[in-house]
């Protein structure tokens, strides 16, 4: 077995944890959607490819993503309210559209340096995130990226071009925000709390 297939264990409530062999490379699309009481997993270096939905709805606390990855796909996180801590390499470039959206529990992610593009709604909803720095390399914001992030007090974006609209609505807890000389573009309501 080199690939775990598209929603193959979607739906197993009572799953608590997997053991993934070394062999798999790919994760598909909703392969552990609502497993909502698998609360770790262990991915291996040889996994190359994790599908969109691949763990929406679960109930991990944390995750380490291996250094065979280069992105985060659309929404591969989505509504895991326990999900505590992630850990990202340096590998990853790209975190897709909602792709941790209401993990409610995420308090603090660090974004690799290789990282240039933010998703739309990528963290739409943390709103126990309190602090982000994105990394120079990051050159665009999605839309709603940071929507309803309601403790973020600080965010530091130094060579961001474009800051998507709705951006950071509801982010009722920045008190400062620097806009480098690099934006070009800033959306509709990108900063209303």
């Amino acid at each position: 077995m080199t690939n775990i297939g598209a929603s193959a264990f979607s739906g197993c409530v009572n799953l608590e944890n997997i053991n993934i062999p070394s062999n798999v490379t790919k994760i598909g699309s909703g392969a552990f959607v609502g497993c909502e009481n698998l609360n770790s997993i262990t991915i291996p270096s040889s996994v190359n490819e994790i599908g969109s939905y691949a763990f929406s709805s679960c109930g991990l606390k944390k995750i380490q993503i291996p250094s065979s990855i280069s992105q985060i796909s659309n929404r591969a996180f989505q509504e895991c309210s326990s999900l505590e801590s992630v850990e990202l390499p340096s590998t990853i470039t790209c975190i897709e559209d909602g792709a941790f959206s209401n993990c409610r529990n995420l308090v603090f992610i660090e974004l690799p340096l290789g990282i240039s593009v933010i998703g739309d709604m990528a963290f739409a909803g943390c709103n126990n995130l309190t602090s982000l720095i994105i990394p120079s390399g990051v050159t665009s914001i999605g839309d709603y990226a940071f929507f309803n992030c309601s403790r973020l007090a600080s965010i530091n974006f130094p060579n961001v071009i474009s800051i998507g609209s709705s951006c950071f609505i509801g982010c009722s807890s920045l008190t400062a925000i620097i806009i480098p000389a690099s934006v070009t573009d800033i959306g509709n309501d990108a900063f209303k709390s």
